[in-house]
């Protein structure tokens, strides 16, 4: 496994496709419930779990917008196996809180 990438709100952080079958992993941490709003430039498969390892979500889309309680999440970005962009693609990230 990759290392873990720590992610600060409302910053884009990048993960690339480093070989066939890769998967990122990167983890957050909300303080206080909250609607989170997940903006990817390209279309990946991504799976949220939270801190115990349930799995919370798994999607393949541009965005997604979940109510989240407080505590650590953790995500996985994994490439289709039926279409896998070209070995060095990068994909860019945005994790941002949504105003109620």
């Amino acid at each position: 496994m990759d290392s873990l990438t720590t992610i600060n709100w409302k910053e884009d952080f990048e993960f690339k496709l480093d070989y066939l079958g890769d998967s990122d992993y990167a983890s957050f941490v909300l303080l206080n419930d909250a609607k989170v709003q997940i903006y990817s430039n390209k279309s990946v498969n991504i799976t949220i779990f939270n801190e115990q390892g349930k799995l919370i979500r798994n999607y393949s889309s541009t965005s997604l917008t979940l109510d989240l309680t407080s505590g650590k999440y953790y995500f996985r970005v994994s490439y289709g196996v039926f279409y896998t962009p070209p070995i060095g693609t990068i994909h860019t990230f945005r994790l941002d809180k949504v105003d109620a």
